[in-house]
């Protein structure tokens, strides 16, 4: 559990593989990346390679964007935010 700046807790954790939180980017901290990946160190390890974090989320964030680009229509949503309101 995570230990908030008001001294109130975050999260709950049933076990290593079972935990939720809703501390936003908590995935982009590298100490708690290591802490859940741990369990599966020698899988890693055997794979031959280490996995790029950062990478893996740009090719997400990437997918998503298409899949908005093709999905929204996004002249019409420009148009929207672009006019004068008054």
């Amino acid at each position: 559990m995570s230990r908030l700046e008001d001294g109130q807790t975050d999260g709950y954790i049933v076990d290593r593989t079972c935990m939720g939180t809703y501390i936003h980017g908590i995935l982009d901290n590298s100490a708690f990346i290591d802490f859940l990946l741990e369990p599966f160190a020698d899988r890693l390890s055997e794979a031959g390679q280490s996995f790029d974090y950062h990478q893996f989320k740009e090719e997400q964030y990437d997918k998503l964007a298409d899949h908005v680009r093709r999905h929204v229509n996004l002249p019409l949503i420009y148009q929207i935010l672009t006019e004068n309101h008054d």
